[in-house]
């Protein structure tokens, strides 16, 4: 029996295989235990039905995708849209300070730092009367003069090539708003404490490229500030460079 799996694969030696067919034609059980062995392996028959069931499943299956992919993708697509036109549209910023390092910032923007002349202008732009005469007339005021009548006043600090947007006067502070190409530049001379005399000096610089809007000249987005702090009386001074973030999912804070 050990021999008969051996035998009915064919892998027997001649002396074996006369071994077991001697054997077999006298025992009738090893005979039909080899007979079992060798008798070819008949296929499984198929249940049709089964089948049937199997391939209707497998075609509720392809519909159900065919209608639930669509819907998933369409949904995605319409979240995906609602989210970027609500963060172009509505989205917040913050302005955050980057640097504080005068020989980085100065490399970056070396106008930044304040000339001879725009020092100067501090020991004579109060005695201007229009400026003067604007100064602490309400906290929450802005006064904007026609340029015309103060340029002269202030040419000896502009760039040959300056463009003077505006200038004008709040509560405490004469402003001198000017661009030189896309390059801004924002001058504040501040008499805080109303003394008649400028106490600090406050100059930003920020590459604003230039929007025309309905024949208006408008200031386009700003990415980096340069600003610095000159201390009038003491000379100290203080550089800063600031930069807007983009403040994401602000619009569900919206009132």
């Amino acid at each position: 029996r050990d021999l008969m799996p051996l035998y009915a694969d064919g892998l027997t030696s001649e002396a074996s295989n006369r071994l077991i067919e001697a054997h077999t034609a006298e025992c009738a059980e090893c005979q039909q235990l080899l007979d079992e062995m060798c008798a070819p392996m008949e296929p499984k028959p198929i249940d049709e039905t089964q089948k049937l069931i199997d391939a209707l499943h497998a075609q509720k299956r392809r519909q159900i995708l065919r209608v639930v992919i669509p819907c998933v993708l369409t949904a995605l697509i319409c979240v995906l849209g609602w989210w970027i036109y609500m963060e172009t549209h509505f989205y917040g910023e913050k302005i955050v300070t980057v640097s504080t390092d005068e020989e980085k910032i100065l490399k970056e923007m070396p106008e930044l730092a304040l000339t001879d002349a725009e020092k100067e202008l501090a020991n004579t732009i109060l005695e201007i009367d229009i400026f003067r005469d604007a100064l602490s007339l309400d906290p929450y005021s802005y006064t904007a003069f026609e340029i015309e009548d103060v340029q002269g006043h202030i040419a000896s600090i502009l760039p040959d090539d300056a463009v003077i947007a505006e200038i004008g006067v709040s509560a405490v502070s004469v402003h001198i708003d000017y661009r030189v190409g896309d390059m801004r530049t924002i001058l504040e001379y501040t008499d805080a404490d109303l003394t008649g005399h400028v106490d600090a000096i406050r100059k930003y610089m920020a590459d604003s490229p230039r929007e025309i809007v309905a024949g208006v000249e408008f200031a386009g987005d700003v990415d980096e500030v340069f600003s610095v702090s000159y201390a009038v009386g003491t000379g100290i001074t203080q550089y800063e460079k600031t930069e807007s973030q983009h403040m994401w999912f602000s619009f569900l804070d919206m009132p």
